[in-house]
């Protein structure tokens, strides 16, 4: 003999079942028509989203870009001074001149130190 509380399970269950296949065959209906105006508004959000990450990430990109312009300038400048320091140094052709390379050492010390770079220069 079954307890009262399956009989009142069996007994509301034709019901559920009624109502499951109604929600089904309601869904679907719905999956065979969609709503072309719901489709419109996904796309769309999801063109909106995808736009701003896209904007973030090109913001970032041109950010980097340009701190890596300046930091190219910067390293241009003192190669440039360098070769120039160097270039004075090769054509010394007096006494005189070398003898001044206490003015030259200071010349380059100040370039790389200018530029962030450790140059070592031995006062021996």
């Amino acid at each position: 003999m079954l307890s009262p509380e399956m009989k009142e399970t069996f007994e509301g269950l034709p019901e559920k079942i009624q109502a499951i296949r109604q929600e089904i065959s309601q869904l679907r209906e719905e999956v065979s028509r969609p709503n072309i105006e719901e489709i419109i508004n996904s796309l769309q959000n999801i063109v909106q989203t995808d736009s701003s990450a896209f904007a973030d990430k090109i913001r970032q990109l041109e950010e980097e870009n340009q701190r890596l312009r300046a930091e190219k300038n910067a390293l241009l400048k003192s190669y440039q001074e360098a070769v120039g320091i160097f270039d004075m140094f090769t054509n010394m052709a007096s006494i005189s001149q070398i003898m001044s390379l206490g003015d030259f050492k200071e010349q380059m010390k100040n370039i790389f130190d200018n530029s962030e770079y450790l140059l070592v220069i031995n006062d021996k």
